[in-house]
Protein backbone atom coordinates (compact mmCIF):
# COMPACT_ATOMS: atom_id res chain seq x y z
CA UNK A 1 0.00 0.00 0.00
CA UNK A 2 1.63 3.40 -0.81
CA UNK A 3 1.30 6.31 1.37
CA UNK A 4 -1.11 8.48 -0.10
CA UNK A 5 -3.69 5.61 -0.49
CA UNK A 6 -3.55 6.08 3.46
CA UNK A 7 -3.99 9.52 3.69
CA UNK A 8 -6.96 11.39 4.82
CA UNK A 9 -9.07 13.87 2.72
CA UNK A 10 -10.17 16.94 3.79
CA UNK A 11 -11.23 20.26 2.59
CA UNK A 12 -11.93 23.21 3.81
CA UNK A 13 -14.41 26.05 2.38
CA UNK A 14 -14.93 30.18 3.68
CA UNK A 15 -12.79 32.01 5.01
CA UNK A 16 -11.76 32.53 8.76
CA UNK A 17 -14.70 32.89 10.93
CA UNK A 18 -16.88 31.61 8.03
CA UNK A 19 -15.25 27.99 7.72
CA UNK A 20 -16.93 24.74 6.65
CA UNK A 21 -14.43 21.88 7.13
CA UNK A 22 -14.41 18.56 5.59
CA UNK A 23 -12.66 16.06 6.07
CA UNK A 24 -12.38 12.11 6.12
CA UNK A 25 -11.97 10.74 9.89
CA UNK A 26 -10.05 7.66 8.42
CA UNK A 27 -9.21 6.74 5.17
CA UNK A 28 -11.82 5.81 3.19
CA UNK A 29 -14.30 6.56 5.96
CA UNK A 30 -17.15 8.38 5.32
CA UNK A 31 -16.78 12.14 5.61
CA UNK A 32 -17.26 14.75 8.54
CA UNK A 33 -17.96 18.19 9.00
CA UNK A 34 -16.48 20.62 11.51
CA UNK A 35 -18.12 24.19 11.58
CA UNK A 36 -18.08 26.72 14.24
CA UNK A 37 -20.99 28.27 15.45
CA UNK A 38 -21.17 30.62 18.36
CA UNK A 39 -17.26 29.69 19.42
CA UNK A 40 -18.09 25.72 19.95
CA UNK A 41 -16.90 23.31 16.96
CA UNK A 42 -19.93 21.57 15.59
CA UNK A 43 -19.26 17.96 13.95
CA UNK A 44 -21.05 15.30 12.27
CA UNK A 45 -20.93 13.03 9.64
CA UNK A 46 -22.53 13.30 6.49
CA UNK A 47 -23.36 9.59 5.83
CA UNK A 48 -21.76 9.03 2.70
CA UNK A 49 -18.36 8.70 1.38
CA UNK A 50 -19.01 10.90 -2.05
CA UNK A 51 -16.37 14.14 -2.20
CA UNK A 52 -18.19 15.87 -4.67
CA UNK A 53 -21.60 15.60 -2.76
CA UNK A 54 -19.50 16.54 0.20
CA UNK A 55 -18.15 19.48 -1.18
CA UNK A 56 -21.87 20.76 -2.42
CA UNK A 57 -23.09 20.61 0.99
CA UNK A 58 -20.72 21.99 2.39
CA UNK A 59 -21.06 25.28 -0.24
CA UNK A 60 -24.41 25.04 0.86
CA UNK A 61 -23.98 25.30 4.66
CA UNK A 62 -21.73 27.98 4.08
CA UNK A 63 -24.09 30.22 2.38
CA UNK A 64 -26.99 29.31 4.86
CA UNK A 65 -24.47 30.24 7.95
CA UNK A 66 -23.45 33.37 6.10
CA UNK A 67 -27.32 33.93 5.18
CA UNK A 68 -27.88 33.61 8.97
CA UNK A 69 -25.64 36.02 10.10
CA UNK A 70 -26.55 38.73 7.86
CA UNK A 71 -30.19 38.04 8.68
CA UNK A 72 -29.16 39.03 12.53
CA UNK A 73 -27.18 42.44 11.17
CA UNK A 74 -30.07 43.10 9.06
CA UNK A 75 -32.49 42.69 11.75
CA UNK A 76 -34.38 40.37 10.13
CA UNK A 77 -34.69 36.20 11.83
CA UNK A 78 -35.42 33.71 8.94
CA UNK A 79 -37.27 30.29 10.67
CA UNK A 80 -34.25 27.89 10.16
CA UNK A 81 -31.92 30.69 12.40
CA UNK A 82 -35.27 31.00 14.96
CA UNK A 83 -34.90 26.62 15.57
CA UNK A 84 -31.24 26.76 15.68
CA UNK A 85 -30.88 29.13 18.26
CA UNK A 86 -33.78 27.92 20.34
CA UNK A 87 -32.70 24.26 19.93
CA UNK A 88 -29.13 25.12 21.47
CA UNK A 89 -30.54 27.79 23.92
CA UNK A 90 -30.66 26.69 27.91
CA UNK A 91 -34.08 27.10 27.69
CA UNK A 92 -34.03 23.77 25.19
CA UNK A 93 -31.19 22.48 26.71
CA UNK A 94 -32.70 22.34 30.29
CA UNK A 95 -35.65 20.02 29.47
CA UNK A 96 -35.09 15.68 29.43
CA UNK A 97 -34.02 14.33 26.31
CA UNK A 98 -37.01 12.79 25.32
CA UNK A 99 -38.52 16.07 25.27
CA UNK A 100 -35.60 17.90 23.33
CA UNK A 101 -35.75 14.98 20.82
CA UNK A 102 -39.72 15.43 20.15
CA UNK A 103 -39.45 20.01 19.94
CA UNK A 104 -36.71 19.62 17.60
CA UNK A 105 -38.90 17.00 15.40
CA UNK A 106 -41.77 19.78 15.56
CA UNK A 107 -39.84 22.46 14.64
CA UNK A 108 -37.78 21.06 11.83
CA UNK A 109 -41.30 20.05 10.37
CA UNK A 110 -42.58 23.91 10.83
CA UNK A 111 -39.24 24.53 9.06
CA UNK A 112 -39.48 21.95 6.50
CA UNK A 113 -43.19 23.59 6.00
CA UNK A 114 -42.66 27.24 5.70
CA UNK A 115 -38.86 27.08 4.72
CA UNK A 116 -35.21 27.90 6.25
CA UNK A 117 -35.35 31.22 4.80
CA UNK A 118 -38.61 32.50 5.62
CA UNK A 119 -38.55 35.63 7.61
CA UNK A 120 -40.59 35.29 11.12
CA UNK A 121 -41.86 38.51 11.01
CA UNK A 122 -44.07 37.71 8.01
CA UNK A 123 -45.46 34.56 9.14
CA UNK A 124 -49.63 35.45 9.29
CA UNK A 125 -52.94 33.02 10.21
CA UNK A 126 -53.06 32.50 6.44
CA UNK A 127 -49.86 30.40 7.33
CA UNK A 128 -51.05 28.93 9.96
CA UNK A 129 -53.98 27.93 8.17
CA UNK A 130 -52.43 26.38 5.69
CA UNK A 131 -50.16 24.40 7.95
CA UNK A 132 -52.58 23.37 9.48
CA UNK A 133 -54.15 21.86 6.33
CA UNK A 134 -51.52 20.08 4.84
CA UNK A 135 -50.76 18.50 8.40
CA UNK A 136 -54.48 16.85 8.69
CA UNK A 137 -53.99 16.02 5.04
CA UNK A 138 -50.47 14.08 5.42
CA UNK A 139 -48.74 16.76 3.73
CA UNK A 140 -46.04 17.21 6.13
CA UNK A 141 -45.60 14.29 7.71
CA UNK A 142 -48.20 11.68 8.27
CA UNK A 143 -51.79 12.67 8.74
CA UNK A 144 -52.47 13.91 12.07
CA UNK A 145 -55.41 14.94 13.98
CA UNK A 146 -56.27 18.36 16.02
CA UNK A 147 -54.57 17.67 19.31
CA UNK A 148 -51.18 16.92 17.36
CA UNK A 149 -51.63 20.06 15.00
CA UNK A 150 -52.52 21.79 18.13
CA UNK A 151 -48.98 20.78 19.41
CA UNK A 152 -47.10 21.97 15.96
CA UNK A 153 -48.45 25.35 16.55
CA UNK A 154 -47.47 25.61 20.36
CA UNK A 155 -44.21 24.52 19.92
CA UNK A 156 -43.26 27.09 17.38
CA UNK A 157 -45.32 29.84 19.37
CA UNK A 158 -42.72 28.44 21.99
CA UNK A 159 -39.89 29.26 19.70
CA UNK A 160 -41.41 32.62 19.02
CA UNK A 161 -42.06 33.83 22.10
CA UNK A 162 -38.40 32.58 23.05
CA UNK A 163 -37.07 35.07 20.76
CA UNK A 164 -38.96 37.65 21.67
CA UNK A 165 -37.34 37.82 25.27
CA UNK A 166 -33.90 36.57 24.17
CA UNK A 167 -31.36 39.49 23.59
CA UNK A 168 -27.97 39.64 21.12
CA UNK A 169 -25.17 40.94 22.30
CA UNK A 170 -25.79 44.21 21.29
CA UNK A 171 -28.99 44.34 23.67
CA UNK A 172 -31.78 44.09 20.42
CA UNK A 173 -33.84 41.59 20.78
CA UNK A 174 -34.21 38.67 18.48
CA UNK A 175 -36.95 39.59 17.14
CA UNK A 176 -39.07 42.90 18.08
CA UNK A 177 -42.84 41.34 18.06
CA UNK A 178 -44.65 38.05 18.20
CA UNK A 179 -46.56 37.70 14.78
CA UNK A 180 -48.91 35.47 15.31
CA UNK A 181 -49.48 37.37 18.53
CA UNK A 182 -53.72 37.31 18.41
CA UNK A 183 -54.22 35.43 15.28
CA UNK A 184 -56.15 32.59 17.03
CA UNK A 185 -53.69 29.77 16.50
CA UNK A 186 -56.42 27.22 18.21
CA UNK A 187 -57.53 24.86 15.93
CA UNK A 188 -61.05 23.70 15.35
CA UNK A 189 -62.07 20.14 16.13
CA UNK A 190 -63.63 18.84 12.81
CA UNK A 191 -67.11 16.64 13.83
CA UNK A 192 -64.91 13.41 13.51
CA UNK A 193 -62.52 14.47 15.88
CA UNK A 194 -60.03 14.93 13.21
Amino acid sequence: MSRNSRRCWSKSIGERGHRVRLYEARPGGPIMRSVFVAGKEVRKSLGHRDKEQAVRQGYELLTALLANEEALDEQSLPLGLLADLYLASPAHQSKKPHTQRAEGQILRRAVEFFGRTRRVDTLSESDVKRYTMARRRGDVGRSVGDRTIGADLEMLLRAIRWAVRERKQNGDRLLKENPLLGCGCRVRRTRSGR
